[in-house]
């Protein structure tokens, strides 16, 4: 992988045709930044805008239409306990009553440790 920094002050779109994603950071200039990303998204280049202000960060990213984000929250995937697991061919999982789990509908899990199952 090859990585370049370039601190010219102007730059022209051509210029980002040599590369497969394209990172802005401490630029302000919206209109400029809105043409960057136009004009990699219909070059198919992703297009990663990062800022931060006083305290406050963000950042933006745009990989085209064809791209895919399966994560909803953006969190850290935490473990949690199971308390039952049925013996069924499509076994039901059932977590503990008194505690929240950080899952949504259609996420993938993997077990560990499990006891008594193959």
């Amino acid at each position: 992988m090859k990585v370049s920094v370039c601190k010219e002050k102007t730059l022209t779109l051509d210029y980002f045709k040599n590369f497969d994603v394209v990172i802005f950071t401490e630029n302000y200039d919206q209109i400029a930044l809105e043409k960057a990303n136009a004009f990699c998204r219909t070059n198919n280049i992703g297009f990663i805008y990062g800022g931060l202000l006083g305290l406050y960060g963000f950042a933006f990213v745009d990989f085209g239409e064809k791209f895919k984000c399966f994560d909803q929250n953006g969190e850290e995937t935490k473990p949690c306990l199971v308390a039952n697991i049925t013996k069924d061919s499509k076994g039901l999982v059932f977590l503990p009553e008194d505690k929240r789990h950080p899952y949504c509908d259609g996420d993938y899990v993997t077990f560990k440790e499990i006891e008594g199952m193959t």
